[in-house]
């Protein structure tokens, strides 16, 4: 419904109406007209003075609209998670990994004796108090002292097959250029480990909100882990081993591979299989800076296009931005790790490390494959 502008020509009665849309026509008398419009649709109209005002009588039914959809953007987050463990082994860590599982997933004989006896305690209280068997205190030290001495030689027992079948214990016979390269690996793993914080980096994900994320462009997950000296379960070794956290995940860094342990079972990968990357990165902190770490500068929470203060905010916080250091871990197998890092020069020594484990084992690798081809 609406005001329009009518050119037209009368033919008697009958009126020819011109628009951009093509010819329609209209009967009636002077300021009250019935007719159709070129696309077909009826209506009446009334006016004078050349502006009209009409109303269509019979419009077209619309066809049915289904609500448009935008194309969904292909996800601009970045996971850093790696595969099962045991997805993760190669083939010449294989048998040791075999073994290690065993262990891994054996139920110490010592833990179902504590539970046994357990049980028995618990069950004499509920007998004595409860005066179910009624005995005199001669025959109550007699079954005490016989359960005490059934209890334990089973706890000898299950602890001698504990240390029979439930350890596995690894020793490493280095030769000096492979010994050389693993000092230096645990050298730098131990400067990585004095660290005031390390991350465990999950997720990385852009953003173009940088106005309300302190000018940052992408949004980082992370968990504060501890790495430090300590050996898998049923593992003994007389080489000091540090252990990373890695999520669900945990890196054991050993001579000849990482060993990686989560709840799915036990994984290796060889060092002639581990890539290593690291770089610098520019991290705004707002869990406070570390001692370690370098400031590049100060931004604040909320930030204008100037990079000043968004006034609009009264908790608008000054926050620093630090320069962190960044170690990737992958593998062709499925490893795939981040870790930052407060001290930045905590990470180069150690991929330097990696490095050489890396091109040594390569060389053994290649090295036993020409003996076993011209064999």
């Amino acid at each position: 419904m609406g005001f329009y502008l009518r050119k037209g020509f009368n033919l008697g009665p009958l009126r020819l109406n011109l628009s951009k849309s093509g010819v329609g026509f209209s009967v009636g008398v002077k300021g009250a007209r019935v007719g159709v419009d070129p696309r077909g649709r009826a209506y009446v109209h009334a006016g004078r003075g050349g502006f009209y005002f009409r109303e269509t009588l019979n419009p077209p039914a619309q066809p049915d609209r289904q609500p448009s959809r935008a194309i969904p953007e292909a996800s601009s987050i970045r996971d850093f998670e790696s595969g099962e463990s045991w997805s993760l082994t190669d083939e010449s860590q294989t048998p040791l990994v075999a073994e290690l599982t065993r262990v891994y997933r054996r139920i110490s004989r010592v833990g179902i004796v504590a539970s046994i006896a357990a049980l028995l305690v618990a069950a004499g209280l509920v007998v004595a108090v409860g005066e179910v068997l009624p005995l005199n205190p001669v025959a109550w030290g007699f079954v005490a002292v016989s359960a005490v001495v059934v209890l334990g030689f089973a706890f000898k027992k299950a602890r001698e097959a504990d240390e029979r079948h439930g350890n596995v214990n690894l020793t490493f016979d280095l030769d000096p250029e492979a010994e050389r390269r693993f000092t230096a690996l645990c050298d730098a793993l131990q400067a990585f480990a004095a660290c005031e914080r390390v991350w465990q980096v999950q997720t990385e994900q852009k953003t173009s909100d940088w106005k309300r994320n302190a000018g940052a462009t992408s949004l980082i997950s992370r968990n504060l882990v501890q790495p430090s000296s300590a050996l898998p379960k049923g593992v003994k070794s007389t080489r000091a081993i540090t252990c990373l956290p890695a999520g669900r995940q945990t890196l054991y860094f050993f001579p000849n591979a990482v060993l990686v342990y989560d709840s799915s079972g036990v994984g290796a990968v060889s060092y002639s299989r581990l890539l290593s990357e690291t770089w610098m990165v520019s991290f705004t902190e707002e869990e406070g800076a570390p001692r370690d770490g370098q400031v590049i500068r100060h931004t604040w929470r909320y930030v204008n296009k100037s990079g000043g203060p968004d006034r609009r905010f009264n908790n608008n916080s000054e926050l620093p931005v630090m320069r962190y250091g960044a170690l990737g871990l992958t593998s062709e197998t499925g490893l795939n790790e981040l870790f930052y890092t407060s001290n930045p020069e905590a990470v180069e020594p150690l991929r330097e490390a990696l490095a050489a484990l890396r091109a040594l084992t390569v060389e053994w690798r290649r090295t036993a494959t020409e003996n076993g081809e011209a064999s």
